[in-house]
């Protein structure tokens, strides 16, 4: 580990004693990040992971999720994410980390991170999830989860704020998620991923007229990025809407794939998963 300007570790057990943030504080909630390479600047660690917040609590309106829940806990989360859990599931499955891993690192440490390959930012994107922001002087800022997000490695979180919960609205378990990813090995990060979903229409006839879908684009991304598609969309449709996206977004381009080679699988992937969608899904997570 490199944080040798680290002089001081602070472990409150709830959040009243959150020290007050000052320059040099880092928030630690299981991410691993901090510890992977240098940090500059940072002199304090203030490690959330010992607030006794409930990992998992839903009510008739609103799933929400500590950001301190691990991944173990979210995939024995059951019941209470009723369809979200798989596409939670998925997204752990195409981590590139080691299941050894999944007791500590954290879904509000993955999303604070905004890695571009972040698998559990796009899950929220696409479950129209919104972010509880504790802010220094003690309120609550919501954010939406689409907006969150802004580039690799950024966020409009402000200094001395800190991701307490992630909300998700209980009618996004009715929905349909497929979610597709690709990368050369099953250990690799991700070149690219595509989520789709299919939320039935009000009507609850069948008819898909009035059902809302959507994309989520990651992983080829430098962040994710959600547009809505129109009802009844087809393959061809999805995946013109995913090079749109990619025309107007920036796009990563390193070892794992070019610029180009990226859009072309984002293209792929979407046709793939909106016609999983159609079929009310499927457990297929790699392409």
């Amino acid at each position: 580990m490199d944080l040798i300007e680290v002089s001081d570790i602070v472990r409150p057990r709830s959040e009243a004693d959150i020290p007050p943030w000052q320059e040099g504080d880092a928030y630690v909630a299981g991410g691993t990040w901090l510890f992977s390479e240098p940090q500059p600047g940072v002199r304090r660690l203030v490690d959330l992971t010992d607030i006794p917040w409930t990992p998992i609590e839903r009510t008739d309106d609103v799933i929400r999720i500590s950001a301190t829940c691990t991944y173990d806990e979210l995939e024995a989360g059951g019941e209470l994410l009723g369809g979200a859990g798989p596409l939670f599931s998925r997204a752990i499955r195409t981590l590139s980390s080691s299941f050894k891993t999944y007791g500590e690192a954290t879904l509000g440490g993955n999303i604070c991170l905004a890695y571009a390959k972040s698998m559990m930012a796009p899950v929220c994107c696409a479950l129209g999830a919104t972010y509880d922001l504790a802010t220094p002087e003690g309120r609550s800022r919501r954010v939406l989860a689409t907006l969150f997000q802004i580039d690799a490695r950024e966020t409009i979180r402000r200094p001395g704020e800190y991701l307490r919960a992630i909300l998700i609205p209980a009618a996004a378990t009715n929905a349909a998620y497929a979610l597709r990813a690709h990368s050369y090995t099953p250990t690799s990060h991700a070149t690219a991923m595509v989520i789709a979903t299919r939320q039935p229409g009000a009507g609850g006839n069948g008819s898909r007229a009035h059902e809302a879908m959507a994309l989520v684009v990651s992983a080829a991304t430098t962040h994710p990025v959600r547009v809505e598609l129109a009802p009844g969309a087809r393959e061809e449709d999805a995946a013109a809407a995913a090079v749109r996206v990619c025309n107007k977004s920036s796009l990563l381009d390193d070892a794992h794939g070019s610029a180009a080679y990226r859009r072309a699988v984002v293209a792929h992937l979407a046709a793939r998963a909106t016609a999983a969608v159609g079929n009310n899904g499927s457990e297929e997570v790699r392409s």
